[in-house]
Order: structure tokens, then C-alpha cells, then sequence
């Protein structure tokens, strides 16, 4: 290989039917990588005899199953690149991935990581990938990309070229996170330093329904939503842990103050499927607006956005008991009844006309009808 200062890593457990189409795809880059680092979680499949038949080009490494986030922190511990790509075992690049996010970094020599766009794509007929549409991220603002991360996964971070230090800085993956890790790590490297994006696209990003995560918590497509919204509840409560209220507020937004950034903090929340957090921060709102005359329109439009975002109406809808009672205690106080009351038109407008199944939708029409009834009993 050249010596391109990028080094790529991959973690890998029981994915041999793909790595070989993977890791072609990472060899065949017109800017070739200086580097490629492969961390097999414990494969109980033929990985790694596809990895041996790629000699020197590939370095392996071995493990016990301990999960994507230890075998990625070990395997960053070997990289030399000074630019960073983590890569999916079944997902396929884009033959000049490298070349154009390093030359959008040469335009930007400031840039401490560059995300870009990627292709949808799906097992073809012969089991090699079907590359689909092309998804094309949002782009905030640098003072936005923080809060717009931590309250909506918009980018992924297979499309992300990083600096080496920005790993070591952030303390690489938490491997107590068995799911979502990847999303953690987008909004620790989003809170401390500002991307630049690439608008070719990265990687094809293969979309399928065989089994994924560490041995321990292995799932099929159908159980895995369960699975991600529980450790997405587990890094909402990280967030909220982590991160002081004030960083919630954009530093642009015409308006400024406690109240605003208990409402973004509120749509984080929500994102997550933290209920009682939600309910918390509804709270203090509803407090904040007693005192200062009522709420404003725009935030109870607001509020009604924050409860349709993410897990938000699922999770209320599971937790149907605790969440009446949070509303009738949040209605008593001052203002409550109206922020119950915006609860409830977000519920009835994911029971009318967001996706789910019919079970789901019929959940979310039931508790809005309960909530709605709870804002006028005061």
C-alpha cells in the first residue's frame, strides 16, 4: 500500500459470507489506505481463513467476544494513520471514499473529521451487495451540529475520515454500550470538535436481516429494534448525565435561556425514549412559563415536535401507566395542563399518520385520548 496517512479498522465477528466483498472494496481504493486493521471479535465462522487469504495486506488480530467497542479500542491502539475510518464488516466502500474526503480536508486543513453522504444498499440475488439511493445527511450549522446530533442520528459513522487524536481525546468506544456504540461515539466527537462535510459519497451501506451484535446480546431483525431502544434509553441517560444544560442552547438561537435549553434537552429526551426525563424537563418548563406568563406558541409547537421525534411516542405508549401519572402531576402545577395537552396532540399525530403497526398506532390514539382528558380535568 502507499503511504496515505489513513488507517482503517474494522471489528468483525461471524461475518465471513460479507468480509470478502468488504475488504476488497477497502483494497481497491484509488487513494489506497497506509493501513488496515482488523480485530476479530471471537468468529466462530470461516473469517479467518478469508483474512489469511489476504497475507500482509490485511493486519489481524483476535479476540475473545468482548463486543464492537473493545475489539475497535484494541485496534486502536496499533493504528499510525494520522486520519482514522472505521469501517463495517458488511458494508462496501465507494472506490474514491479516501481520496474525496482528503481532498475536501486539504480545503480544509483546520478540519479535525469530514462525514459524508452514503448509498442505501441490499443483498442482490448472488449475495453481492445492490447499491440503492443515495442518502444525503443534513448539514447544520458548526454552533448546531452538537445538539442536532445528540437529538437525531443523521449521519453514520462509517461516512466519518477522523483524526487519530480525536479518538485518543474523546476516549474512544464505551464498552459498556452493546448497542448504539457508534451513535455514542458521534456525540462525544461532535461535542468537541466541528466536521466538515463531503458530499460524494463514502460507502454503500448494506441493509439486511441476518443476526447482529456480540455474542451475548446476538439478534435477529425482528427482535433488534427492542434491543436499540433500550441502550438508546442507556445513552439518553448518559447525555443527560454527561452534559450541563447549557450546552443544549445554540449560542445563535434568537432566544437564549434556561427555558430554551430545557426544550432542546427535551427533544434529546424524546429522541431517546427517556420518558421520566421528559416529563422532568416538561416540568421545569412548565414552572419556568407559570412564572414568566405562559407559554409561547412556538413552545408548545415545539414540545408537540420533541414527542413525535425518535422512541418518544413508543416508549409512552409501553409505559402507558407511568406516563399518566406524570401528566396528572405535571397538569396540578401551573402550566402543566398545557404541555400534557401538546403530549397529547403529538400522540394522536403518530397514531394518524406515522408508520408502525396498527397495535402501535392504536396505543399512542388510546394514551392521547387519556392525556387529552387529563389536561382538562385540572
Amino acid at each position: 500500500m502507499s503511504s496515505a496517512p489513513v488507517s482503517i479498522v474494522l471489528a468483525t465477528y461471524n461475518r465471513a459470507r460479507y468480509l470478502r466483498e468488504c475488504l476488497d472494496s477497502l483494497l481497491a481504493q484509488t487513494a489506497p489506505a497506509s493501513e488496515i486493521v482488523l480485530v476479530d471479535d471471537g468468529s466462530e465462522d470461516d473469517t479467518p481463513a478469508v483474512v489469511a487469504s489476504y497475507g500482509h495486506r490485511i493486519r489481524y488480530l483476535r479476540q475473545p467476544n468482548a463486543g464492537k467497542a473493545a475489539a475497535i479500542n484494541r485496534a486502536l491502539t496499533h493504528v499510525s494513520g494520522d486520519w482514522v475510518w472505521l469501517f463495517d464488516d458488511d458494508d462496501v466502500a465507494v472506490p474514491d471514499a479516501i481520496e474525496r474526503r482528503l481532498a475536501v480536508a486539504s480545503e480544509h486543513p483546520n478540519a479535525q473529521w469530514i462525514y459524508a453522504s452514503h448509498h442505501l444498499g441490499s443483498d442482490g440475488r448472488d449475495g453481492r451487495i445492490v447499491q440503492g439511493r443515495l442518502y444525503e445527511p443534513p448539514q447544520p450549522q458548526p454552533e448546531e451540529f452538537f445538539f442536532e446530533t445528540m437529538a437525531g442520528c443523521f449521519f453514520h459513522l462509517n461516512s466519518a475520515l477522523v483524526r487519530r487524536h480525536c479518538y485518543r481525546h474523546i476516549g474512544g468506544f464505551d464498552p459498556s454500550m452493546l448497542r448504539g456504540q457508534d451513535y455514542d461515539v458521534q456525540i462525544r466527537l461532535a461535542r468537541h470538535f466541528s466536521p466538515v462535510y463531503c458530499a460524494s459519497p463514502a460507502f454503500v451501506f448494506r441493509q439486511h436481516a441476518g443476526t447482529r451484535g456480540p455474542k451475548a446480546l446476538h439478534r435477529d431483525s425482528a427482535s433488534r429494534s427492542d434491543v436499540f431502544r433500550r441502550y438508546s434509553v442507556a445513552l439518553g441517560r448518559k447525555i443527560r448525565a454527561d452534559v450541563l444544560l447549557a450546552e443544549f442552547c445554540s449560542p445563535t438561537s434568537s432566544v437564549l435561556g434556561e427555558r430554551q435549553a430545557l426544550l432542546n434537552r427535551l427533544h434529546v429526551m424524546a429522541n431517546h425514549g427517556c420518558v421520566p426525563e421528559m416529563f422532568e424537563d416538561l416540568a421545569a418548563l412548565a414552572a419556568l412559563a407559570a412564572r414568566d406568563g405562559g407559554f409561547e406558541v412556538r413552545e408548545l409547537d415545539s414540545i408537540v415536535r420533541a414527542a413525535c421525534r425518535g422512541w418518544a411516542a413508543q416508549a409512552m405508549a409501553e409505559q402507558q401507566g407511568e406516563v399518566l401519572e406524570l401528566s396528572r402531576r405535571l397538569a396540578r402545577q401551573g402550566c402543566g395542563a398545557a404541555a400534557v395537552a401538546s403530549v397529547a396532540r403529538a400522540l394522536f399525530r403518530v397514531a394518524r399518520g406515522y408508520g408502525g403497526d396498527v397495535r402501535e398506532r392504536w396505543r399512542c390514539l388510546v394514551l392521547s385520548m387519556r392525556l387529552a382528558r387529563v389536561s382538562k380535568a385540572r
